[in-house]
């Protein structure tokens, strides 16, 4: 890690902890505002500073200006209980797996011991080996002296034009010592039905018949996008959308820090602030609000998702920005 990284990355932490003089900090507000990197990098670090406090990790210092002057507003306090719950589900869920590991573990242990055990027992080894000896040579004798009957399976040979011709003589040299009469049932036991020659009577592929047919159009399922607000996932990239060609349109997934409302609109933004897609009529499940747009409405390029909400006295109220890229396949 370079020295300007670091350097960079103390003065992120010394503004977000509110360490900076009035100058100092109003310099570097315009250096964000103007730096869309520099933005990026101060929305990853505040995740990782909300981080560290809820594990516990700052120092008391630290942990004294991050309550006094970070958890000065509302939206940040929330943010911090949303990541406390978070981190809170995933501490559960591994708690969860690992004891389903000790428990499958301890029981195929479990199957063998009895037999261990005996091995371990001095006055049980020698019996337990002797026993097991005479296990296998009896089982290699039984197997060896089994006098089991072979089924023998008769397999009729197709007839072929070898063996009809070879008929046909040895009637033939038969037919010269019998009476004419006795020609016509000769010839009539010779008549050998077509369908039991091989390949007599079967319908002939056409190697062609189905090079002509169209090829039906698979349709992908469409991709799925979780989108987190205010900041930006994946070591300070933003999110990305991949939409193949061939699907009908992408689902969004925003991720609440609360739901305070009943119903949420949402309205998509390009890149040259015009509205290309808006839905009204939205509720929130498990904190998460999920809607599909088509792929129509999305070009590649970078979009803002606007998310709002009718308050108690139904006014509209803003809630959240969710910043996203799409790339076209």
């Amino acid at each position: 890690m370079t020295e300007e990284i670091l350097q960079s990355e103390k003065e992120i932490r010394r503004f977000l902890l509110s360490e900076m003089s009035e100058d100092e900090r109003s310099v570097f507000e315009a250096r964000f505002v103007a730096d869309e990197s520099l933005f990026e990098q101060i929305n990853v670090a505040e995740d990782e500073l909300i981080e560290s406090y809820v594990r516990g990790t700052l120092s008391t210092a630290e942990k004294t200006i991050f309550e006094r002057e970070f958890l000065s507003t509302e939206n940040r306090r929330r943010r911090v209980a949303f990541t406390r719950s978070m981190l809170d589900k995933i501490k559960k869920e591994n708690v969860i797996v690992a004891n389903k590991t000790e428990l499958a573990s301890a029981k195929n242990s479990s199957v063998w011991t009895p037999f261990a055990n005996l091995f371990k027992t001095p006055k049980f080894a020698l019996g337990a080996v002797f026993a097991l000896l005479i296990s296998v040579f009896g089982g290699w004798f039984l197997l060896r002296n089994s006098n089991q009957p072979e089924i023998v399976r008769q397999i009729t040979p197709t007839p072929t034009a070898e063996i009809i011709a070879s008929v046909q003589n040895q009637n033939s040299s038969v037919n010269q010592n019998n009476p004419p009469d006795s020609n016509t049932n000769a010839a009539e036991n010779l008549s050998i039905n077509k369908n039991d020659l091989p390949n007599a009577n079967r319908p002939k592929v056409n190697a062609n018949q189905n090079a002509n047919q169209p090829e039906q159009n698979i349709s992908q399922p469409a991709p799925v996008l979780a989108l987190f607000a205010g900041t930006v996932r994946a070591g300070g990239k933003m999110p990305e959308l991949n939409l193949p060609k061939t699907v009908a349109g992408a689902t969004l997934q925003l991720n609440l820090e609360s739901t305070d409302y009943k119903i949420y609109s949402i309205e998509i933004i390009n890149p040259d602030g015009g509205q290309i897609f808006k839905n009204s009529k939205l509720k929130a499940r498990n904190s998460k609000i999920n809607f599909f747009v088509p792929a129509a409405k999305l070009q590649a390029g970078e979009y803002i998702v606007r998310l709002s909400a009718l308050n108690s006295n139904k006014e509209t109220e803003s809630v959240a920005d969710y910043s996203f890229r799409v790339s076209r396949k």
